[in-house]
C-alpha cells in the first residue's frame, strides 16, 4: 500500500476533482440522457416536439405548434387538436374557437375525454353558426 504522502499534491487535487466533482455530474447526465431517451420511446408522438409552450416577444408564451405534454397535442396551428387544420376550409364546415384560460384548455384532460359543454365529444357538435347569431341578435 503507498502512503497518501508518497502521491503528489497536485494529483490528489486531480483525483479529488474526478471523485467529487466530475463522477457525480457524469452520473446525473447519464442518468438525465437515459431518463430522456425512455421518456422519447414510451410517451413520444411522431412529427411533434414535448412541450406545449413556446416564446412569444408581445405576450410571453403562446401554444407551440404540434407540440404535446402527458396528456394534450396540439396541431399545426397551436390549436389542442391531435389533427392539422385542413386549408383552405371544406365547404359547408365551421370553425369554432374557444379562447379562455386554463379553464377552457383542461391542462389535466386527455385529448380523447374533452367534451364541449353539451357533454358531447366536440368532433360531434353540430354548430349553426347563423341561427345562434340571429338569436342572440334578436332576429
Amino acid at each position: 500500500m503507498t502512503d497518501i504522502e508518497s502521491i503528489p499534491r497536485h494529483r490528489r487535487l486531480l483525483y479529488g476533482f474526478i471523485f467529487f466533482v466530475l463522477l457525480p455530474v457524469l452520473i446525473v447526465l447519464g442518468a438525465e440522457i437515459t431518463g430522456r431517451v425512455i421518456v422519447h420511446y414510451k410517451y413520444g408522438v411522431s412529427g411533434k416536439s414535448f412541450g406545449l409552450w413556446r416564446y412569444d416577444q408581445r405576450l410571453g408564451a403562446i401554444h407551440a405548434e404540434n407540440a404535446y405534454n402527458t396528456y394534450a397535442e396540439t396541431n399545426d396551428h397551436g390549436f389542442r387538436n391531435r389533427e392539422d387544420m385542413l386549408e383552405p376550409k371544406p365547404a359547408g364546415a365551421y370553425r369554432v374557437v374557444a379562447y379562455g384560460g386554463s379553464t377552457t384548455f383542461c391542462f389535466n384532460l386527455a385529448n380523447e375525454k374533452k367534451r364541449g359543454r353539451t357533454g358531447l365529444k366536440v368532433r360531434e357538435i353540430r354548430f349553426h353558426f347563423g341561427t345562434l347569431f340571429a338569436r342572440w341578435m334578436g332576429l
